[in-house]
């Protein structure tokens, strides 16, 4: 499940913008590659050598209830991180599960009638959609080559 939520607060109009926070945010900023908690942890703690991963958790999901950053579920049990919380789609390896960005220059017109679809027959309103891909990356198709 994508957290899909576009509303924007103010940086730390609900909660207190720590040293802690300020890193795990430009960390996920400096990155392309949807990391987990973990990967994070290990790249602020160079920067925060005192902070624990708890702290990252916490973080995580403050910056994400904030609508700061996206919360990405692609994969069970497995939750993803992205600083880009403007809507567009993912595509996913199956094989190694990296996670990157499809740039699209305009929403394509499938989506827009299935959006239109979906509007009409559930009764909902400001529906917005995603579409992740899944496939084999090219760093995989070369290690089966």
């Amino acid at each position: 499940m994508i957290n899909t939520s576009t509303k924007k607060e103010p940086i730390g109009k609900t909660k207190r913008f720590t040293k802690q926070r300020q890193a795990i945010l430009e960390t996920l900023k400096t990155t392309y590659t949807h990391p987990d908690a973990n990967w994070i942890y290990k790249k602020v703690s160079k920067k925060v050598p005192n902070i624990s991963l708890g702290t990252v958790y916490r973080n995580l999901n403050i910056l994400t209830e904030e609508n700061i950053i996206r919360e990405l579920s692609l994969q069970p049990n497995v939750t993803r991180y992205d600083a880009n919380t403007h809507q567009h789609h993912h595509i996913m390896c199956y094989n190694c599960h990296k996670i990157e960005d499809v740039v699209a220059s305009t929403e394509c017109e499938v989506q827009e009638k299935l959006k239109n679809n979906v509007e009409k027959e559930y009764n909902y309103t400001n529906i917005s959609c995603e579409i992740v891909f899944t496939g084999l990356c090219s760093d995989c198709q070369n290690a089966k080559n």
